[in-house]
């Protein structure tokens, strides 16, 4: 069976996935079609809260707004911001000669945070150079042009070096450190690839919030737990697959319904992590533990792929 690694690898450090075209924030400016103005929360204007929301949008090929990941901006200005930002509307770009979607970042102003605006503005270029590096790289990577993959990646990593002592740009750091460690997988350098995802996991472990462990942590621990599987270190890949599947089980438990595309996520997650444990437990003769995670996986049955199904029956389901 193909590793489970592969999901925490695509999904989340996006390496050779087939993503959109990423579009410099002043040029998607220039598509907008219609935009609404966000509507300033009441107590955010009692309190004279004043500034700039930067999201990162995917727009798809009607000129929509797709989804959105929130950057940076006060917390009570962020849903108005994000509301506001569903509404808007591009003329469709062109992608490879036909409408296609595309990513971009856009900036939403409360009020005159004029303080802000150079800061802020640096931090869309930031934003911008940073991921047109990075998914120059999963190209790189898409075509086993692994030369060019680290050159690019070496100067998305420079981006992130000028603060790496502060508390800016952790999401981007860890996803930097992430890919970093697969494509020294993918190099056999297997000694630097598991220093990147230590320092990976220490980043999220170190500014974690007070809610505790976080998806992103439970990602870090499955990376190093399927590494260590590899490297046919079964103790140190069980003990971090364990961790990890406890974390996305609480994942799971804390989205409840109310949000079904992240509910996906977190139940394929799930079900990655227990089969990681299931092989695990196979290569260490403990019918117990395999006992335990196909439990797991009869609970979240739902969310296994074909691949996955197909192990499911073949190691969880009586023989007739």
């Amino acid at each position: 069976m193909k590793s489970v690694l592969a999901f925490f690898l695509v999904s989340i450090a996006s390496f050779a996935q087939t993503l959109p075209a990423r579009i410099p924030p002043d040029e998607a400016a220039k598509h907008l079609s219609t935009s609404t103005r966000p509507k300033y929360p009441p107590l955010a204007e009692q309190a004279r809260i004043q500034g700039n929301v930067i999201l990162e949008i995917e727009i798809d090929p009607s000129g929509a707004t797709s989804s959105m990941r929130l950057v940076s901006g006060h917390p009570m200005l962020v849903a108005a911001a994000m509301e506001a930002v569903r509404q808007w509307t591009y003329q469709p770009f062109d992608v490879a000669g036909h409408p296609g979607s595309v990513k971009t970042f856009v900036m939403v102003t409360f009020g005159n945070p004029s303080n802000h605006v150079a800061q802020d503005r640096a931090e869309l270029v930031f934003q911008n150079d940073f991921w047109t590096l990075f998914e120059s790289a999963d190209g790189a990577v898409a075509k086993s042009d692994f030369r060019l993959a680290d050159e690019k990646m070496a100067k998305a990593g420079e981006t992130v070096s000028a603060d790496s002592k502060g508390n800016r740009h952790i999401y981007e750091r860890w996803r930097w450190m992430t890919a970093m460690g697969r494509l020294r997988m993918f190099e056999h350098k297997n000694d630097e690839a598991e220093q990147y995802y230590k320092d990976a996991l220490a980043t999220r472990e170190n500014n974690k919030q007070e809610d505790g462990d976080t998806f992103e942590i439970g990602a870090s621990l499955a990376n190093l737990a399927a590494f260590y599987r590899q490297e046919k270190k079964l103790d140190l890949a069980h003990n971090h697959a364990d961790r990890a599947l406890a974390i996305f089980n609480k994942s799971f438990k804390s989205v409840g319904q109310s949000n079904p595309s992240l509910r996906q996520v977190y139940g394929r997650a799930v079900v990655q992590e227990s089969l990681l444990l299931l092989e695990i437990a196979k290569d260490q003769n403990d019918s117990a533990q395999v006992n335990k995670q196909c439990g797991t996986l009869t609970q979240f049955q739902a969310f296994l792929t074909a691949e996955g199904q197909s192990t499911f029956h073949s190691q969880c389901q009586p023989s007739k």
